[in-house]
């Protein structure tokens, strides 16, 4: 009995270190919502560019080539502005 006491103790005090090292689920979550608030904050920056680029006298291929965005979204973008 004292045995299995021990043993389990040991695990629990391992787990406990091991915990410390791996992320909670709120860290992760911030994590990923931060990458996704990066992600949309990068698009808006190539779209508010469109316009610049227009006005450097490219046209929409070369827009949506040198910004990484389909034609559509550019046509779509310049509509819409």
């Amino acid at each position: 009995m004292g045995v299995n006491l021990t043993h389990q103790n040991r695990l629990i005090s391992l787990l406990n270190m091991v915990s410390k090292f791996l992320p909670s689920y709120q860290e992760i979550e911030l994590a990923r919502q931060q990458a996704e608030l990066a992600r949309q904050q990068a698009e808006l920056a190539r779209k508010e560019a469109i316009p610049r680029l227009q006005a450097l006298g490219l046209n929409v291929e070369q827009i949506s080539n040198a910004l990484n965005l389909s034609v559509q979204e550019v046509n779509e973008y310049l509509e819409n502005c």
